[in-house]
């Protein structure tokens, strides 16, 4: 789930609904460190610095 807007407007619509729905926040929220968990893995790091050196 991901939450976009096109307008000031929107964007302060999507900041309401994320601080009013908690179903939205946590689906949001459990996303987000799914996310993390992937991009900031031991594994990527070390392919990371591999490249890198």
């Amino acid at each position: 789930m991901l939450l976009v807007a096109d307008s000031p407007e929107d964007f302060a619509k999507s900041c309401v609904r994320l601080y009013c729905d908690s179903v939205v926040w946590e689906k949001l929220r459990l996303n987000a460190l799914k996310r993390v968990e992937v991009d900031c893995s031991e594994q990527v790091f070390r392919e990371s610095l591999k490249a890198i050196l």
